[in-house]
């Protein structure tokens, strides 16, 4: 490979990322137009791929801007460490939880997020050595709370309703951190607002395969643990999006103000 680096700007990659979301929105409405007047079975393996697919493009158009961020900019202000350690632990959860409610494109998906959340851990450590010590420390409690859960559930032959209840606590404690990091914070530079745009959406989309729509899960199954993620998701990523655009649009009137005086000086 050459030396070469090749950086796309931050408008250049938002654009790519909606590009991606519409192509595969589109794809998953074609797959259930078509599932509905085809096979069942035929029907139900067109929605689960065109369901894999868009979770997974989600999951990438999501987590690389968000892990590129902080490597960007060398900031990680608005970034919760507990919650980077929870998420961390719970990440093997999502993919038991995933195979054990056969839902294959969420378990492609999970995969693809639990890789790019080490990767943003480790970035986030670089920035600031200190993190290490709090995020170890969330992700050993975040990951003896699910496999505890699932030895539960296992006992009693509902792993995936316990399992799913004690990551969707986890999700719970994981919102109320992040949005709390993302409002104290002086500044959201470590935040990207495209991934958080993107996550907002990914909410939307596990709360309805949560519900057993979409092909994310087999027709009619009903999900604790992903109905509770899509309520979460959209909770974290809209307020804190919202965070994100308060502060841009603060910057942008000071940046303003600052140049009318200077005319007007």
């Amino acid at each position: 490979m050459s030396g070469t680096a090749v950086i796309a700007t931050p408008r250049a990659a938002g654009l790519c990322s909606a590009s991606l979301c519409t192509v595969m929105c589109a794809t998953l409405c074609t797959a259930l137009l078509v599932g509905a007047t085809t096979h069942a079975a035929a029907a139900a393996a067109t929605a689960s791929v065109s369901a894999g697919a868009l979770l997974v493009t989600l999951e990438l158009t999501r987590s690389i801007p968000a892990w590129m961020r902080p490597r960007r900019t060398r900031c990680r202000q608005g970034i919760s460490d507990t919650t980077i350690g929870l998420l961390a632990g719970s990440g093997p959860g999502w993919i038991v939880l995933a195979a054990t409610t056969h839902a294959t494109p969420a378990a492609a998906a999970s995969s693809v997020w639990f890789v790019l959340h080490l990767a943003l851990w480790r970035e986030v450590h670089r920035i600031d050595p200190r993190c290490l010590k709090p995020t170890l420390s969330a992700a050993a409690a975040s990951g003896a709370t699910v496999a505890a859960a699932w030895a539960a559930g296992a006992a009693v032959h509902h792993a995936a309703m316990v399992t799913g209840g004690a990551i969707g606590a986890i999700t719970l404690a994981c919102t109320a951190l992040a949005v709390k990091a993302a409002f104290r914070a002086p500044t959201t530079t470590g935040l990207s607002a495209t991934a958080l745009a993107v996550g907002t959406l990914e909410g939307a989309v596990y709360l309805a395969g949560g519900a057993g729509l979409g092909g994310v899960l087999p027709a009619g199954t009903l999900s604790v643990g992903y109905l509770l993620f899509g309520l979460m998701a959209l909770a974290t990523n809209g307020l804190r999006l919202a965070r994100v655009g308060l502060q841009t649009t603060r910057t942008g009137l000071s940046s303003v103000v600052r140049v009318a005086g200077l005319i007007l000086r």
